[in-house]
């Protein structure tokens, strides 16, 4: 099936952004109650990651960082994807993930870091 209008697709998966203020956990449920298997996007490639930096950049009102599905949810520093893809590509920003204030369990697509597309939680 076709994405909804005005989201991306890349090898057979859906992209959308949305521009409303929520936690992590909200903006998953967000994203599943489109239903079809929706999660927070997993990125797993450089080329995935860049084209959805891309993507969120053109529709962004002002530049911030964008929950990503990458998340630690059981306190274990295991990092998981919120749709169980394997944890293989990591793009970390320097010195993440540094867990600051032993709080920081949800990763963000950075977007001040232009192409890089770097990772941060």
């Amino acid at each position: 099936d076709p994405c909804p209008r005005a989201w991306l697709q890349y090898q057979g998966n859906c992209y959308g952004f949305f521009h409303k203020k929520l936690t992590w956990h909200e903006a998953e449920i967000e994203c599943q109650s489109y239903g079809r298997g929706a999660h927070l996007a997993s990125v797993l490639t450089r080329a995935e990651t860049l084209l959805v930096a891309e993507f969120i950049f053109t529709y962004q009102k002002t530049r911030s960082d964008v929950w990503i599905g990458l998340h630690d949810s059981r306190l274990t520093r295991k990092w998981r994807w919120a749709d169980e893809s394997p944890y293989n590509y990591k793009s970390w920003m320097p010195g993440e993930p540094n867990n600051l204030g032993n709080m920081e369990y949800c990763v963000e697509l950075r977007q001040s870091t232009g192409k890089q597309a770097i990772f941060r939680v």
